[in-house]
């Protein structure tokens, strides 16, 4: 399902996910908060039992998600919304009375690739202090960028910040 047909069938939907579960939704509810993934990792095993997992790799089960509010199970690809996190983040940008938060600012522009002059963890989790540094520094950075959308602004503030990187 495409992020406007899932955002038309559950026009309540507003939880934006940043990291593990960006683009997941239920087709069934529309809930967006758990879900339990089958997954398949690789061990050591003897006769004991398993000792460790080799590698840190893990792939999610394309046959298996169930969802944690109303249990639909079905294949991962129906769980998938491409584009349906960028979706609500535009659509709390421009919808009149809605206070975005520093840390969802920050948190966005790290998603496009803000890193600010201090080393982020590249886990794709990060703190509150690591996000409320990051904000400091975009704010310092948004007084140079021309006022468009909010999301065009902090597009803009990751493009002048890479480019200037690169000198």
């Amino acid at each position: 399902m495409s992020a406007k047909h899932f955002l038309k069938a559950f026009p309540a939907t507003s939880t934006i996910n940043h990291n593990c579960l960006v683009d997941m939704g239920c087709p069934k509810c529309g809930q967006r908060d758990s879900f339990k993934v089958f997954y398949s990792t690789r061990g050591l095993f003897t006769d004991e039992g398993m000792e460790s997992e080799i590698g840190s790799d893990q792939e999610w089960d394309s046959k298996g998600v169930e969802c944690g509010a109303c249990q639909h199970t079905t294949a991962l690809s129906a769980f998938r919304h491409p584009g349906l996190d960028d979706a609500l983040w535009q659509l709390r940008c421009t919808t009149p009375d809605v206070k975005v938060t520093e840390r969802e600012v920050a948190r966005r522009g790290i998603e496009l690739g803000y890193k600010g002059e201090h080393e982020l963890r590249t886990s794709g989790k990060h703190d509150e202090d690591e996000v409320d540094m990051v904000f400091a520094e975009m704010q310092h950075d948004f007084k140079s960028v021309p006022r468009r959308s909010l999301d065009d602004a902090i597009h803009e503030v990751v493009r002048t910040r890479k480019h200037r990187e690169q000198q």
